[in-house]
């Protein structure tokens, strides 16, 4: 799991947006954060008022769709995983991101008896 997850935060990240991400592991055993300080596709995106909360900060998350793609990336090398995205609130990284991914318990219980 710690392999596949360094690959999307080292080779796949550099490819897709010329930068590393950081991979946090909290203490669930099945949760992992991929953490982006400021989202690349986030910042050719104009947010109109129709989708801003009353703050004026966006209400929908475009890293939704990198989201997917890490998802897909996973799911497609036999890790099957929830990927979601979440904006920090840092006022300092308005598009901080948080890239959360749910493994299967399975799939944990898997790696842990060395892949097989």
């Amino acid at each position: 799991v710690l392999g596949i997850l360094e690959t999307i935060c080292n080779v796949l990240w550099m490819r897709w947006f010329g930068c590393k991400a950081e991979l946090q592991k909290p203490a669930d055993p099945c949760t992992f954060y991929i953490v982006e300080n400021d989202l690349y596709i986030t910042k050719f995106i104009r947010v109109t008022s129709d989708y801003t909360d009353a703050e004026g900060k966006p209400s929908i998350n475009f890293g939704s769709f990198v989201a997917g793609a890490i998802q897909g990336v996973l799911e497609g090398c036999s890790f099957p995983a929830k990927v979601a995205a979440h904006y920090s609130s840092e006022p300092q990284y308005p598009y901080k991101t948080y890239f959360v991914v749910e493994f299967e318990p399975h799939v944990i219980e898997r790696e842990a008896q060395g892949g097989k």
